[in-house]
């Protein structure tokens, strides 16, 4: 290609893999908008970020300022609350990354697998 080629998309936008950075799409950061203020009662700083109101309501989300994010973190304890056993069992389900496992002598598929082999 020469040096006066320029790339102009034909239906107005950029397709290619790498544009070169240009038009590039910026990444959605959760990050606090500019206006927001902390919703710690009696900060009057802005908020710099987003987060979980706790472990238990991860889809509430609250706005800090970057002091009280810190507190926010430090006092963070996804196991508050919970007994002993549900903590386990907790620990035990993210081990396998929250989803089912069974012996394999159980699982139905692999035994018929089995036996038909042996006949083979």
């Amino acid at each position: 290609m020469t040096d006066d080629y320029e790339y102009e998309p034909r239906f107005g936008f950029d397709i290619r893999a790498s544009s070169g950075g240009r038009g590039r799409a910026k990444t959605r950061r959760p990050e606090a908008d500019s206006r927001q203020m902390c919703s710690v009662e009696g900060c009057n700083r802005k908020a710099t970020v987003v987060v979980p109101k706790s472990p238990r309501e991860q889809n509430v989300r609250i706005h800090l300022c970057a002091e009280h994010a810190r507190e926010h973190n430090r006092n963070w304890n996804f196991f508050e609350g919970l007994s002993e056993a549900e903590a386990q069992a907790l620990r035990d389900a993210a081990q396998y990354g929250e989803r089912p496992t069974w012996k394999m002598s159980d699982n139905a598929r692999s035994a018929a697998a089995a036996r038909a082999a042996a006949k083979g």
